[in-house]
């Protein structure tokens, strides 16, 4: 999700949301870890200030928000129930084999170029 208002012509004021949910079986890569797979967690939010030039298709973006980012370590065969994006629906029975992240704050700056379709 992302939604801004414009100042001016060059000016935007904005806020984004990114979640997402990924998973990665670690036997692929090493076999002692046949049995083991990694679900990365992440929910990211910011405001943002963006300046823009060259005829607004370049756009300088300066970036401060909250990082939820998370890697859980898990046997293959443990059942979750439903979940939609970061958010349990139903049971988790996973036994987590590694402690929770810290979340954190983050400051960034984004550089994008926009083309004229």
């Amino acid at each position: 999700m992302d939604a801004n208002y414009s100042l001016t012509n060059q000016f935007s004021l904005g806020a984004d949301l990114r979640t997402s949910v990924k998973s990665y079986n670690l036997g692929r890569y090493q076999q002692s870890v046949d049995d083991l797979y990694v679900q990365e967690e992440s929910i990211r939010a910011g405001l943002y200030l963006s300046y823009a030039i060259l005829n607004e298709t370049l756009q300088l973006r300066a970036k401060v928000g909250f990082d939820t980012t998370d890697y859980g370590l898990y046997e293959q065969g443990d059942v979750v129930g439903a979940q939609i994006l970061t958010f349990q629906l139903s049971g988790d029975d996973r036994t987590r084999l590694n402690s929770e992240f810290d979340s954190a704050f983050f400051f960034g700056f984004d550089i994008f170029y926009r083309l004229g379709l």
